[in-house]
């Protein structure tokens, strides 16, 4: 994947007429797109450590991270507005309980943070 977000482009409204996306549009589907961009490596770096880890747990769960690493890339990739729907997104909502995105991005953190801890290298 990895182009620019389609919010570069025109969009349509409720009546399906063609129109423009401001500057604040721009800006906010960029930065989005950014987020989940790097989220979305955090992710796969975990899921490709713990598939080579030998141990069942971690390469079950990088099959599991595996998938919701390839979700939201390919939500992100797709997404005409500024934000993606909350049930596709990693960012935390107030009062909801995490998506899979959110609860893949927090057990690659996790992961990602014990075992550059266990290895001696750089912390998170």
């Amino acid at each position: 994947m990895g182009g620019m977000p389609a919010l570069e482009l025109p969009g349509e409204d409720w009546n399906g007429q063609v129109v423009e996306r401001s500057p604040v549009q721009r800006a906010l589907a960029n930065s989005r797109y950014k987020r989940v961009v790097g989220e979305v490596a955090e992710i796969r770096e975990a899921a490709e450590l713990m598939t080579h880890s030998g141990d069942p747990f971690h390469q079950a769960t990088s099959v599991f991270l595996t998938v919701q690493a390839r979700l939201l890339d390919n939500e992100n990739e797709s997404c005409l507005g500024t934000e993606l729907p909350w049930h596709n997104d990693t960012a935390e909502t107030s009062g909801m309980l995490p998506s899979a995105a959110r609860s893949a991005l927090l057990i690659a953190r996790a992961y990602l943070t014990e075992h550059r801890a266990s290895s001696g290298g750089p912390q998170a």
